[in-house]
C-alpha cells in the first residue's frame, strides 16, 4: 500500500510540475479590413515539454460599446467549444497549441468582430496571470481620390471617327480589394440634365444608352487609374458636355 502511494505522489509532481514562462503577442493593436483574413499571432513558452499535462485556452472579446468580456473560443485539449458565430470562422489547432502557438485567425473577419481581444491560458488548472490583450479595429479602406485629370475641356470630333476623351486619376494609396464606381454621364446641347451613358461598378457594366454599344472602359485598366471613356465610331448625336463620377466603397 505504502508503494502505490509513493508512486502516485511522484506522478502528480510530473504533471503538475509545468509551468508558463511568457506568452508573445507581438502586436497592442491590430487593424483589418471587413471582409480579409485576421491574425492574432500568439505564442507561449513553458519551462519545460508539456508533454501529457492538460491545457485549456480561452479566447474573449470585449466589444466597444461594451463593459464585459464574452467568450468567443476555446479550445480544451481535444474539445474545441464553439460559443459565438464567429467561431465558424475562427480556426485554431490543438497539435499547434501543443507546440506553443497560441495565434487565433478569423476568416473571414466581419466588421462586428472589433474589440479588445483577451487570451487565458491554463496548464493543469494553474491559469497564467500575464496581459495578452490586443485591441482590433475592423475598419474600411482609408483609399481616397486625390486628382481627376481629363487634359482636354472640349474636343472636335468627326461623325464617324473615334472619340477618346482621355482621363485618369490617383488615389491614396492602392486600390487592392477596394470597391470602385465608375460612371459617364452626358448633357445634350438642347438638354438640361445629365443622363448616365456608361457605368462601370467593379466586374459589373450597366448599359444605359445605346452609346454603350460603341463605348470602351476595362475593369483593369480603371483599377490602374486610367478612366479614359472611349466611343467608336462617333455619331453626330454624342455632341454634348459630358461628366465623370468616380466612387470607392
Amino acid at each position: 500500500m505504502l508503494f502505490r502511494l509513493c508512486i502516485f505522489f511522484l506522478f502528480l509532481h510530473l504533471v503538475t510540475g509545468v509551468e508558463i514562462k511568457s506568452i508573445q503577442t507581438y502586436h497592442q493593436e491590430l487593424n483589418v479590413k471587413p471582409g480579409h483574413r485576421l491574425l492574432i499571432p500568439c505564442y507561449f513558452q513553458l519551462d519545460e515539454p508539456l508533454a501529457d499535462n492538460y491545457i485549456k485556452l480561452q479566447w474573449s472579446v470585449k466589444p466597444p460599446d461594451q463593459d464585459e468580456f464574452h467568450l468567443i473560443y476555446q479550445i480544451e485539449d481535444t474539445a474545441p467549444l464553439t460559443v459565438k458565430d464567429n467561431n465558424r470562422r475562427a480556426r485554431m489547432h490543438l497539435s499547434d497549441v501543443r507546440q506553443g502557438d497560441c495565434s487565433l485567425v478569423i476568416d473571414p473577419v466581419h466588421r462586428n468582430d472589433s474589440g479588445m481581444y483577451d487570451l487565458r491560458i491554463a496548464i493543469n488548472g494553474h491559469e497564467f496571470p500575464g496581459d495578452t490583450r490586443v485591441d482590433v479595429h475592423i475598419r474600411e479602406s482609408r483609399v481616397q481620390i486625390k486628382s481627376i485629370q481629363t487634359y482636354h475641356h472640349e474636343l472636335n470630333v468627326k461623325a464617324g471617327q473615334q472619340l477618346l476623351i482621355p482621363c485618369h486619376f490617383q488615389t491614396t494609396e492602392p486600390l487592392a480589394d477596394n470597391k470602385i464606381k465608375l460612371q459617364w454621364s452626358v448633357k445634350p446641347p438642347d438638354e438640361d440634365e445629365f443622363q448616365p451613358i456608361y457605368q462601370i461598378e467593379d466586374a459589373t457594366h450597366l448599359t444605359v444608352k445605346d452609346i454603350n454599344k460603341r463605348a470602351r472602359m476595362y475593369l483593369s485598366d480603371v483599377r490602374q487609374g486610367d478612366c479614359s471613356l472611349l466611343i467608336d465610331p462617333v455619331h453626330r448625336d454624342d455632341g454634348g458636355m459630358y461628366d465623370l463620377r468616380i466612387a470607392i466603397n
